[in-house]
């Protein structure tokens, strides 16, 4: 009879787990809300700003939106200082086109939003007790990337994520959940959770707590299309407002 009612309240209690269209939906603001911390830190909001001059560039040259005044001047300083630094790099054998410095600009913005969004992760893991070695031949042979930032000291994890992301961003298609929350015994974790055991993970810990609530989920899918879109947006509204000031 225990056995059984044991059974019923276990059932009840994956029943009250959220869906995953709940669980979708419940991860937007968080992913947004990760986006705009890692935009609007020391390193990141000048890099941002770098890539929406550079995308500014790009809506004009498409004729989507027309440069004049202080946008226009803007534009034109970056572009000489662009021209400054290639003539420097052409001395010692190197050139470059000027698309691609722009998108670097974009391309160092994503990272460091890809490494403050993983900062709480896998950056932060420690493991001063595992095998480095282990973890990177695991790496090596199941193409584990989480195994191979895990086998870096922790000190270089972050530098590494900022160059390196689109590895991580690979590793994220499968993996791309981040649920932060109360753990087993009540401390707070963060786990990384695939794309196809969201729900049954929500139901896990639904049975275990009794409730969801708590429970935040990130999807790294989301934070790098709202860190484009906000690019994006902010270089259609610079490009706007500045054309507006002489």
């Amino acid at each position: 009879m225990n056995k059984d009612m044991e059974t019923v309240r276990s059932a009840e209690l994956v029943k009250e787990a959220p869906t995953k269209l709940q669980l979708l939906a419940g991860s937007v603001w968080p992913s947004i809300r990760r986006a705009f911390r890692s935009i609007f830190s020391i390193l990141g909001f000048p890099l941002f700003l770098l890539a929406a001059i550079s995308v500014i560039k790009y809506l004009n040259l498409a004729d989507l939106i027309e440069l004049e005044g202080l946008a226009l001047r803007i534009v034109e300083t970056q572009e000489d200082a662009l021209d400054q630094l290639g003539d420097v790099l052409l001395r010692y054998g190197v050139s470059f086109p000027l698309w691609l410095a722009d998108a670097f600009a974009l391309y160092l913005s994503i990272g460091n939003t890809w490494s403050r969004a993983e900062k709480d992760d896998l950056v932060a893991v420690e493991n001063g007790n595992s095998d480095r070695w282990k973890l990177f031949w695991e790496w090596i042979t199941r193409g584990r990337v989480d195994s191979l930032l895990l086998s870096l000291p922790r000190i270089t994890r972050d530098g590494f994520v900022r160059l390196f992301w689109p590895l991580m961003a690979l590793y994220r298609l499968k993996t791309p959940f981040v649920v932060d929350g109360p753990g087993p015994e009540g401390e707070s974790i963060s786990s990384s959770v695939p794309r196809r055991e969201l729900t049954d993970f929500a139901s896990m810990v639904t049975e275990a707590h009794g409730t969801w609530e708590g429970q935040t989920v990130y999807d790294f899918r989301q934070i790098f299309l709202w860190h484009l879109t906000l690019v994006a947006g902010a270089a259609v509204i610079l490009g706007q407002t500045l054309s507006l000031i002489g």
